[in-house]
């Protein structure tokens, strides 16, 4: 932990006084070994590129071997060094940095915040899924995580930099992560007050892991989910958005908020499948593009579309 401490505080000296071009080429040497360890699968909590051949043939990478494996290194190069931003949550409201992250769909985010709405956005463990928390919140939106633990508390200069970078965003005393343990912080979250600029945003990542999770069928695949973001939703009347966050270069990334789930098929039980439907059916472009940034879970998660054979 000490070693992660050093490195982190060197990589945020060197972003605050080396030149940008100087500062990519220090990243890129110090993410290269970890993008390596992936492609070789010295690392379990990333992919390798002989898993990502199990995935459907809707979001499959594509060309021979040699093409797949240079594809894979490049891409988990760019997730590795676009990882850093986690460590300068702080900066992200700069102008420098809000350039490297676009957000497409922010006016619906917004115009549904304004009435005062709750908002749940619906994620994978895709892309930067944490850099989405961190950006939102460096932009003052009022967001927070629903995960299964919470990684803070592995990590205690994650909590000072996450608290410095609230001083910064003007959103101190917000909660940052809730525990599925505790559920019941995240409907109280969802259900108290809105805030000055309008409703809070939960951020919820929502594949399944289990045989009795159900598998929802979208376009050139299935994905396995488990639907309790959409019964949150129901009792705290939050707005769902599908949402995913995908690397695009060094440092540069693109937060995805698609269009939201109508409140009819999230109001009723006997709809939340197909609720499940028009998720899905948002979110399978966006990975079909970089199917590289599936994490394992992910990649356990998505199934062959009804009636076809997984190959």
């Amino acid at each position: 932990m000490t070693r992660v401490r050093i490195v982190v505080a060197t990589l945020r000296l060197a972003e605050r006084c080396l030149p940008p071009a100087l500062f990519r080429g220090l990243l890129c040497a110090a993410a290269a070994p970890l993008a390596l360890a992936d492609l070789l699968g010295l690392n379990r909590r990333s992919p390798t590129p002989a898993l990502l051949l199990r995935l459907p043939g809707g979001v499959r990478p594509r060309g021979g071997r040699l093409r797949r494996c240079g594809r894979f290194f490049i891409k988990r190069l760019a997730m590795r060094m676009s990882h850093f931003m986690r460590f300068i949550p702080e900066r992200l409201g700069r102008p420098r940095w809000r350039a490297r992250c676009r957000i497409e769909g922010l006016d619906r985010l917004e115009a549904i915040r304004a009435t005062g709405r709750p908002i749940v956005l619906a994620t994978l463990h895709f892309g930067g899924m944490a850099e989405i928390f961190h950006v939102l919140r460096a932009r003052g939106l009022p967001a927070a995580f629903l995960l299964a633990w919470n990684p803070r508390r592995q990590l205690p200069f994650r909590v000072r930099l996450d608290d410095l970078a609230d001083r910064v965003s003007g959103l101190e005393g917000l909660p940052h992560v809730f525990e599925l343990a505790r559920l019941r912080k995240a409907h109280d979250f969802l259900a108290g007050r809105s805030d000055a600029a309008g409703g809070r945003i939960l951020l919820i990542a929502v594949e399944g892991a289990g045989e009795d999770d159900p598998v929802v069928p979208g376009p050139g695949c299935s994905i396995r989910l488990r639907s309790g973001f959409l019964r949150l939703a129901r009792m705290t009347g939050a707005a769902v958005l599908p949402c995913l966050l995908t690397v695009t270069g060094p440092l540069r990334a693109v937060i995805r908020i698609g269009t939201p789930v109508p409140d009819q098929l999230v109001a009723s039980r006997a709809l939340h499948r197909q609720a499940c439907e028009r998720v899905v059916e948002q979110w399978t472009p966006w990975i079909a593009a970089d199917p590289e940034q599936c994490s394992p879970l992910l990649v356990a998660s998505l199934l062959p579309p009804p009636g076809q054979a997984e190959s």
